[in-house]
């Protein structure tokens, strides 16, 4: 089951949350002299909405601190890092995934679902954190001992202690994590699993070999009678929690329907532009704008009939 949510009192804004994040990103940089000092003191003693807001995102960092791989390096990246990339890490805890509505939520309730282009986390009663990606749902069982994943991609970083972390299933079988953090998504024909850190087991559900354990560094793929040999690693995996899409070679068409999950309407291509290959990093909070990178990039043209009918054009 889930905690039941905290209610503060002085509940600090997006706008406060999101200077907070400014100030303990400049603290980071190792670029934090004697006058900033004094105005983030003169800061926080301006209001009590302040000093909440400075609270939080102390303590959502602390939370992470734990945290490694992938979708924790630009949050706790070192001093000497520089300013920029620490903010853009404390960006995407403040206004992004984990802070979304006032923190990662820890709500009654058995069920969770986002939106197109929505993220949400919550945390669960064993202390486990649980993210959605865009377009997903689940399910967490009365006793919290199982999640079914029912549509879309989630995240699960273990606790490490205590009561044993909730097992993963979806139609095609059943994910016991080991001490982890993965990433499970439903596709049309199969579960894909990802291992970002220890180690899955993997129970098909009509399978008839032993489950198989997938170690971190991993992936593979599997339906309800077999598992796929493992792969490595895509490059950027888990990149999906900072909100950004990376590939490496991939398909136009796959690039446009994995871009696609963030957003309503109609991406299309001509068809000349079937085996161009896209590489790099785009932003998923902001699909227009990694479309415009696309056409950069790659000298093509995006058509634009509305927000929701877009062609891809050689340029």
């Amino acid at each position: 089951m889930l905690r039941h949510p905290v209610v503060m009192s002085h509940v600090p804004n997006d706008a406060l949350i999101q200077e907070a994040a400014h100030w303990f990103a400049s603290q980071r940089s190792g670029a934090f002299g004697d006058r900033q000092r004094q105005a983030w003191q003169e800061w926080l003693r301006t209001s009590p909405a302040h000093q909440q807001a400075w609270q939080r995102v102390q303590e959502v960092c602390a939370r992470f601190d734990r945290v490694r791989g992938p979708a924790a390096m630009p949050v706790l990246a070192p001093a000497n890092a520089g300013r920029r990339r620490v903010l853009r890490g404390l960006t995407w805890l403040a206004g992004g995934l984990l802070l979304a509505g006032g923190g990662a939520r820890e709500e009654t309730g058995s069920s969770f679902r986002t939106a197109v282009g929505e993220q949400r986390a919550w945390h669960l009663a064993d202390g486990s954190l649980l993210a959605l990606n865009t377009r997903s749902a689940a399910r967490l069982s009365a006793d919290g001992t199982q999640v079914q994943l029912l549509a879309g991609e989630l995240f699960l970083q273990t606790a490490g202690a205590g009561r044993p972390p909730p097992r993963i299933w979806t139609r095609d079988g059943l994910v016991t994590p080991l001490g982890t953090r993965f990433i499970v998504r439903l596709d049309e024909d199969s579960t894909q699993i990802q291992v970002l850190s220890h180690a899955v087991r993997i129970s098909p559900w009509q399978g008839t070999g032993e489950p198989r354990v997938l170690t971190a560094g991993h992936q593979t793929r599997f339906n309800a009678r077999r598992i796929e040999p493992e792969q490595p690693l895509d490059p950027g995996v888990g990149l999906w929690l900072e909100r950004r899409l990376s590939v490496i070679d991939m398909p136009l068409p796959q690039w446009l329907a994995e871009l696609g999950r963030y957003r309503a309407g109609h991406l299309g291509y001509a068809p000349e532009l079937a085996d161009l290959r896209v590489s790099g990093v785009y932003p998923l909070d902001d699909t227009d704008a990694a479309l415009d990178l696309l056409a950069a990039g790659q000298g093509l043209r995006i058509e634009r009939w509305t927000r929701y009918w877009v062609r891809v054009l050689p340029g």
